[in-house]
């Protein structure tokens, strides 16, 4: 939480637009902080039916959905994708890795 704060003031923008810059650029186009499209995001809990898109935090819900600590919310495709580049040390690959061993 601390460090989302520290996020927002060192880059003078709100803590959604500058994760999405850097998000954007590793090619996860569908991570995002109160998203609009919850077709595709699994449920974070159930009140009266799944609840998609918000945060199950109280913390996060005073900030407005924006904290480090809960309000991210991802496809599968962007957890492939940042799984890809943890393997790959950083590096984005369009190609898929296959292990022989």
């Amino acid at each position: 939480m601390v460090l989302g704060q520290l996020v927002s003031k060192i880059s003078n923008a709100s803590l959604d637009s500058s994760l999405f810059d850097i998000l954007v650029f590793s090619g996860m186009r569908n991570t995002h902080y109160n998203p609009s499209n919850t077709s595709n995001i699994a449920p974070s809990g159930f009140i009266n039916g799944p609840v998609q898109g918000k945060p199950g935090n109280k913390i996060s819900n005073f900030l407005k959905g924006m904290s480090g600590n809960a309000g991210l919310f991802s496809t599968v495709d962007d957890i492939g994708t940042m799984m890809r580049l943890l393997l790959n040390k950083g590096k984005p690959s369009k190609s898929s890795m296959i292990f022989t061993e």
